[in-house]
């Protein structure tokens, strides 16, 4: 694979990265945000609300970095199948 493509992949997989991190920390935090200030409701509705942003963040993170491992990967080179033999 050229330089340049493997270079753009790369790109591609941190922005993804630095985007599944912060977007359930950020909806969840002002999710929360937004329930207690329409609802009236007590400061664990917030921390709750961080937890699951967190929870969120780690399992976007999980998801990333397997794709990436599974693109890193040697590609293995079966033998070829019975209808495949010359």
């Amino acid at each position: 694979m050229e330089p340049t493509i493997r270079a753009l992949r790369k790109f591609v997989l941190l922005s993804e990265l630095v985007f599944s991190l912060a977007v359930p920390l950020l909806l969840f935090i002002v999710g929360a945000k937004w329930l207690r200030g329409t609802y009236h409701l007590g400061k664990c509705v917030m921390l709750l609300g961080v937890l699951l942003g967190v929870l969120g963040a780690i399992a976007g993170l999980v998801r990333v970095v397997k794709s990436l491992l599974k693109d890193d990967a040697p590609k293995k080179d079966f033998p070829p199948t019975f209808n495949d033999h010359t």
